[in-house]
């Protein structure tokens, strides 16, 4: 928790959770809002979820995410399919330095 929180303090840049499902909610209740962050959205891939909030915290798909945000961190918040998520990432041509699994 520590590691994680002080990358979190030392981002200097924006940050998107990718994963809108429990373990993204935990990131942000947990991590970011308790160090007074938020991030500019939560990606997900079900579509469904697309257009709805988390504690006022927009959900966009991954296209959207890419067009909108520029040179931001990428949190994947999903154990069971990050690296499929760190595939995807990456062909829509995030930076790897860029992702980090939480």
């Amino acid at each position: 928790k520590e590691k994680l929180n002080e990358t979190l303090l030392n981002l200097k840049r924006p940050f998107v959770i990718f994963g809108s499902g429990q373990r993204g909610k935990r990131f942000l209740e947990e991590y970011a809002i308790p160090l007074g962050l938020k991030p500019l959205c939560f990606v997900d891939n079900d579509k469904a979820k697309c257009g709805s909030y988390i504690d006022e915290v927009p959900i966009v798909d991954p296209e959207t995410s890419v067009e909108k945000y520029h040179d931001v961190v990428y949190f994947i918040a999903n154990k069971k399919n990050y690296l499929d998520i760190e595939m995807q990432l990456l062909g829509y041509g995030v930076n790897s330095n860029n992702i980090l699994i939480f």
